[in-house]
């Protein structure tokens, strides 16, 4: 049934209640829908172990709104398809037990015709969710059959859905049906369950039992019931027989619409072929009774053990690897909190140096007043001894004297005694204050050297703990880089070089996925294997750092990423020294490979410090590009040179990171001047790439600048040759030109434009050709020419005249003429024959830069 086909109208039509139930269908649709889904309910409550014991877990997990609101044949179908999956996984547990040979399980659950492919595909995706996750899949399912079915719950479930099969009745489980035997082989559409009981041991029956009655599964959107989904009609009796009918109801999702398509000549019952395992089981029940070799089996098993146990090794150590991570990033933002550190250390030392700017002043007034004290103490004592003297003065002179002193004597010296007792108390009152006053500034000192006292010992102890911060990062740091040394290791030894996606685990391959994913590793590659492994960790981890809050990250990702290059080129160099008789065709495809790996490594550097310098204003899209070219450049030269498989001692002698020289180039890599134009050429889709026109200008300009700065620092090798280099750059502005005349003439051909536009637009294009093939000739006259030149352009010049010629011909013929049909017939030979001339220009500037860039280094570019 095509999928575009319109949905029936009792699919589209409104007529639905609030609770997701449909109105106005049979009963026996209906009946057979709510059977099917009472089926479900009974294995996903055997599969949850049961609601009465773990009710308050599971309505813990109650479905979520977009469950509540699927549609009756939307929800029909998750529940169909995860009761599909519980079923392929009790298999799978059941087939992993030891016995007699069992039918083999498939990964996930396989397509069927008559779904929509777009569940297909979601029914393969339920087989990557892990156990948990599908246990909370299916308890959401559970509560939602509970909410729309709440009869299931009752007493009166056990007598409907009695004659359902459990979960285990489809691929032979360990639980007996009804009538006690256990379940093998899916039923076929005549009834048996497979071969009878023989040498092949038990759980292989013949006829079906009479509680093996499944109910259809494949039912239409009548097939729900109306008690089951609310609606107000008669509900079947509990004891009436279920109906018979095996009709092949297709529900095809099509854009928020479902399309029923009832296909009433197909007669096959697709119960026992929920997997669509029919011709699989049929195919290994031949295979198994033709050669059933136990001890192949047993090695297989072995295998299979060992390559999980690694695969747990595996989990183990990428859960490690993300808690170290974690405790990284934690670190980090801890040591980002040390420049807030950093600005308080700052303000500290600002404020301490105002602090000793004061302290300093304070002792230089203290200093000034305890001089003027002295001072004041001085003239005080001066003051005594001449009052005290005066005294004694006045003593002799009372004495002497007697009672004839006179008057006005007396009052002079009493005067000149109380002048000299108020001087000294106001130098006694200057001399309290000045007192006070340094008994504040003491206090005010002391005050200020206990702050800064605080202040230094909380210092200390930051600077302690951002030093003991930045040796646990420092630790840490090691230990990450450690733990991914040991992952890739661990990845290395599975032998898995398949990069695994972000986000989804990996699949457990046998061997021969193995053997056959590895066909490019050889016994005697080159490049060892865990190199390959860093490579794709280092990519990895590129881009997810580029998806960050912390685009500044990728620099240093970016350096990760060189060094995985430079180890798998420094593989391919030491091979090379120790063999050195190799074939020179081979040497020269290696050596391009490897130059193409500098050129994208180069544009990978490039992207990454714009995104990087940008602060992740620049689009990641140009980041993923240039990692998606170094990548297939990296993968092209494993394709040459094969990769080797690294025994486990050298795996655990890995030790590299220190043995790589010191590189040469401020740019990390050493591109080949030729293939700077080739880089840009790559891909006329990619998102990066310029016009044809502008670009070929461009990579000429760029590549001169590049000769001229790689002679300016000394490279050897690099001195230009000015008539090549010359010739080169006139040859690519004739040939931007030629291109542009060559897309006019095409466009004035195809809009039917007059003889004469035409015939201009060919004298343009054999005025650019003469003068490609005069200035080539010019330059292959000179004495010092190339000899190369000579040998290797006079080819592409004697083609060039000769379509000139034959343009110039096809025009001047066309003028002659006045037959519309024949001038279109003309006409229509001129495009072929100006894009040839258009493919040997450029030939011709091609085989000019590669005269050039052999003229300057006669060995083939080297990555360094």
């Amino acid at each position: 049934m095509s999928q575009k086909a319109s949905p029936p109208s009792s699919v589209t039509s409104p007529s639905r209640v609030s609770d997701g139930t449909l109105s106005d269908q049979s009963n026996a649709r209906r009946q057979r829908m709510e059977d099917m889904l009472s089926q479900h309910y009974i294995v996903l409550r055997r599969y949850l172990q049961g609601p009465s014991r773990e009710e308050s877990n599971i309505r813990s997990n109650r479905a979520r709104d977009k469950l509540l609101r699927l549609s009756p044949v939307l929800f029909l179908e998750l529940s169909t398809d995860v009761y599909d999956e519980l079923l392929r996984r009790q298999a799978v547990v059941a087939a992993s037990r030891p016995g007699p040979p069992r039918p083999e399980v498939p990964p996930h659950l396989l397509p069927r015709q008559e779904y929509h492919k777009k569940r297909n595909q979601a029914r393969q995706k339920l087989s990557s969710l892990q156990d948990q996750r599908f246990k909370d899949l299916a308890t959401d399912v559970f509560c939602e059959l509970e909410r729309r079915f709440p009869h299931f719950a009752g007493p009166e479930m056990n007598r409907r859905a009695s004659p359902a099969p459990s979960m285990g009745g489809r691929f032979g489980g360990p639980r007996p049906d009804s009538n006690g035997q256990g379940y093998g082989y899916p039923g076929t559409p005549n009834g048996s369950r497979g071969p009878p009981p023989g040498p092949r041991g038990p759980g292989y029956h013949s006829g079906p039992g009479p509680g093996n009655r499944f109910p259809p599964r494949q039912g239409s959107l009548g097939a729900i019931s109306a008690t089951g989904l609310g609606i107000n009609s008669e509900g079947m009796p509990d004891n009436a027989p279920y109906q018979k009918s095996f009709q092949n109801n297709t529900v095809v999702p099509n854009k928020s619409t479902m399309v029923e398509d009832d296909d009433a000549d197909d007669d096959d019952d697709r119960r026992s072929d929920a997997f669509a395992l029919d011709k699989v089981l049929d195919h290994r029940r031949d295979m198994m009774a033709g050669a059933g070799s136990a001890e192949r089996d047993k090695k297989l098993a072995d295998a299979e053990a060992q390559v999980s146990e690694l695969q747990k090794k595996v989990e183990e150590l990428e859960l490690m690897h993300k808690e170290k991570e974690e405790e990284v990033n934690t670190l980090r933002k801890s040591n980002d909190s040390s420049s807030s550190w950093k600005a308080e250390k700052a303000e500290y030392e600002e404020m301490k140096r105002e602090l000793e700017e004061q302290l300093s002043n304070t002792h230089n007034l203290n200093n000034a007043v305890l001089s003027q004290l002295e001072e004041a103490r001085d003239r005080q004592k001066d003051a005594e001894m001449e009052l005290e003297k005066l005294r004694q003065e006045q003593h002799s002179v009372d004495g002497t004297a007697g009672g004839n002193r006179s008057h006005d004597g007396d009052d002079d010296w009493k005067s000149r005694f109380e002048d000299l007792d108020r001087e000294h108390e106001s130098l006694k009152a200057k001399f309290k204050h000045q007192q006070e006053v340094t008994e504040q500034v003491r206090q005010q000192a002391s005050a200020f050297l206990q702050e800064m006292r605080a202040l230094s010992d909380g210092h200390n102890s930051n600077w302690d703990r951002e030093e003991r911060l930045i040796r646990d990062v420092h630790r840490l740091e090691a230990e990450v880089k450690h733990w991914k040394n040991r992952y890739a290791k661990s990845k290395t030894q599975l032998r898995h070089l398949r990069s695994s996606s972000i986000g989804l685990p990996d699949n457990i391959q046998d061997t021969n996925t193995i053997a056959k994913d590895n066909a490019l590793t050889q016994p005697d590659g080159l490049v060892k294997d865990v190199h390959i492994t860093k490579f794709q960790m280092a990519i990895d981890e590129l881009l997810r750092i580029a998806r960050s809050d912390e685009p500044s990250l990728v620099l240093g990702q970016m350096k990760g990423v060189v060094l995985a290059v430079r180890y798998i080129t420094q593989d391919i160099d030491s091979a090379v020294n120790v063999n050195t008789a190799t074939d020179d065709e081979l040497t020269k495809i290696r050596a391009r490979a490897k130059a193409q790996v500098s050129a994208t490594a180069n544009n990978l550097i490039t992207a990454s410090k714009n995104f990087g310098n940008s602060n992740g204003l620049s689009p990641v899209s140009l980041l993923d590009a240039a990692a998606s070219h170094l990548t297939a450049a990296v993968v092209e030269l494993v394709r040459k040179v094969k990769i080797r498989p690294t025994p486990e001692d050298e795996l655990a002698d890995e030790g590299e990171e220190d043995q790589l020289p010191p590189m040469q180039s401020p740019g990390y890599f050493s591109v080949a001047p030729s293939l700077t134009r080739f880089s840009g050429n790559e891909s006329i889709y990619s998102a990066i790439s310029s016009p044809p026109s502008l670009r070929s200008r461009t990579n000429s300009h760029s590549m001169s600048r590049n000769r001229l700065s790689g002679a300016k620092h000394g490279y050897p090798g690099l001195s230009p040759d000015k008539d090549l280099e010359e010739l080169r750059l006139h040859l690519e502005d004739q040939t931007s030109s030629l291109v542009h005349s060559i897309q006019s003439l095409v466009a004035s051909i195809r809009g039917e434009d007059s003889i004469s536009a035409i015939q201009l637009h060919i004298n343009t294009i054999a005025d650019a050709v003469e003068k490609v093939v005069t200035s080539t000739e010019t330059a292959m006259a000179k004495p010092d020419a190339n000899p190369a030149l000579r040998d290797r352009a006079v080819p592409v010049i004697e083609i060039l005249a000769r379509h000139r010629d034959n343009l110039l011909d096809i025009g001047a013929e066309a003028s002659n003429l006045t037959d519309g049909t024949e001038i279109r017939e003309l006409n229509s030979k001129l495009p072929p024959i100006a894009f040839q001339i258009a493919r040997e220009t450029k030939e011709l500037v091609q085989r000019i830069d590669q005269i050039e860039y052999a003229s300057q280094n006669n060995e083939e570019d080297d990555f360094r």
